[in-house]
């Protein structure tokens, strides 16, 4: 076996897995506290995204198999199978591009990972605090796997929640099932085997598929390992391996890089928009105009200047549907210039995509892209009927640090996604559960308050 075969040196798979070998006591507080908001946003976005079309589909296809119905299907009274539960709650979970991102994985880190759990822990009667601290494996793995293979992975039309999501699903999934180290090394190397997904299908109902199948696949994985499935237990850094085929290659899957502030899930980003994150900057700009006293009918055209990595993900110049209206900066724009409630996931539509009042808007806005932008920055120039020009700018790539903070915005997030679906009562019920998760003794019971009266 030649040099470029395996790297001699300290594997990066097994520093992956050593990193992200995690006990719910040795947890700090805070990261406990974000993993429940992270699993709090979750839910309440894949309770609303349940009934898309994309969803329907899926429970349709699966009661095709008529597996045992183990597990809840969020937002619904169907039940299925463990691995479609994961699959079908995954795509909900990012069926209205609502869920949370972090910039290390440069991806939604919970959506992928959360279903495998929640489906492996409803099965088995599992506890909170053991879902948990295999959320946290799950997430900080994403953060680090992540980081080996970018930026060239994305930009050669990867989509990270996809491939990079399916490999932290598998080690969240073999650290619940209880798997060792030489189990978890093979759950990840049959994970990576199954890692696919395109930016090319953004706008489709195969986006919100990816985060199913990851979470679908993670599980899998997972579950192969445990019945002693082989697989070469190096894969991360392997010659042609993960790095190496997805990434810029073996160089890069020696440095695994340490979170900046200890734990990745420390910066994890909440959305407050219902639409690719890569939007939000320029919906934020559009606000601070309008705080300004910028009047929309006092704008002759608006110019967004984006970073380049946003060129081929939200940049559908003239959407025509409810999932294309969510990556497009001159829809955007115009809906944050014209003050509608892009926090209410039902104003991406085919209805607001061609609104004569929106479309004219849009048609002003004009988009160029910036080399030396960040990933989340944005700059908004406004040319004015009387001449002027004004700028605003804005960065939406800062985690908001205030956990107390975040946890009440998500809380009222999850109330204005959930009540619809439940009722008032029983959505309560599941709030605070899930906010109070490490009292949970059965997983079953509590995931049984997702189903609709």
């Amino acid at each position: 076996m030649g040099a470029l075969d395996q790297i001699s040196t300290e594997s990066a798979t097994r520093r992956t897995i050593e990193a992200t070998r995690f006990r719910y006591d040795e947890l700090p507080a805070d990261v406990v506290s974000l993993a429940k908001i992270c699993l709090l946003d979750l839910v309440g976005v894949a309770l609303a995204g349940a009934s898309h079309r994309s969803v329907e589909i899926l429970v349709e296809e699966a009661e095709t198999r008529g597996d045992a119905a183990a597990c809840t299907i969020m937002g619904r009274r169907d039940r299925t199978g463990p691995l479609d539960a994961a699959l079908i709650n995954g795509t909900a979970g990012h069926a209205l591009d609502y869920d949370d991102v972090n910039m290390a994985m440069n991806g939604h880190p919970t959506v992928p990972v959360a279903p495998a759990l929640l489906a492996l822990a409803e099965q088995n009667r599992l506890d909170g605090k053991a879902l948990l601290a295999a959320f946290v494996t799950g997430y900080e793995a994403g953060g680090r796997i992540g980081s080996l293979v970018q930026p060239s992975h994305y930009a050669r039309g990867f989509h990270i929640t996809a491939t990079v999501g399916t490999l932290a699903s598998s080690l969240a999934a073999a650290a619940l099932l209880g798997l060792d180290d030489a189990g978890r090394e093979t759950a990840l190397s049959i994970a990576i085997s199954f890692a696919s997904g395109i930016t090319s299908n953004f706008g489709t109902m195969c986006k919100p598929l990816h985060a199913g199948r990851a979470a679908q696949n993670g599980l899998m994985a997972a579950r192969l390992a445990r019945r002693g499935f082989t697989a070469n237990s190096r894969m991360l850094e392997a010659y042609k391996g993960f790095a190496g085929v997805y990434g810029d290659g073996i160089a890069a899957a020696i440095d695994v890089a340490e979170p900046r502030n200890g734990f990745h899930i420390r910066d994890n980003l909440f959305k407050h928009h219902a639409a690719c994150y890569g939007v939000h900057a320029s919906i934020e700009a559009a606000h601070d105009l309008l705080a300004r006293g910028i009047k929309p009918e006092a704008v002759n055209s608006l110019l967004v200047r984006a970073p380049v990595i946003a060129r081929d993900i939200c940049n559908i110049p003239e959407p025509e549907t409810g999932d294309e209206a969510k990556f497009s900066f001159r829809l955007a724009v115009a809906l944050g210039m014209l003050g509608a409630d892009t926090a209410d996931p039902a104003l991406y539509s085919a209805a607001t995509a061609a609104d004569p009042r929106y479309v004219a808007m849009r048609d002003r806005v004009h988009v160029e892209f910036v080399p030396e932008f960040t990933n989340n920055a944005c700059e908004l120039i406004a040319e004015l009927s009387d001449g002027s020009q004004t700028v605003a700018s804005y960065d939406s790539g800062t985690p908001l640090g205030d956990t107390p903070r975040q946890r009440s915005l998500i809380t009222a997030k999850f109330d204005s996604l959930a009540i619809p679906v439940l009722g008032p009562a029983k959505a309560a019920r599941l709030r605070d559960g899930l906010l109070e998760l490490e009292e949970c003794d059965d997983l079953g019971a509590l995931l049984s308050l997702t189903r609709p009266d």
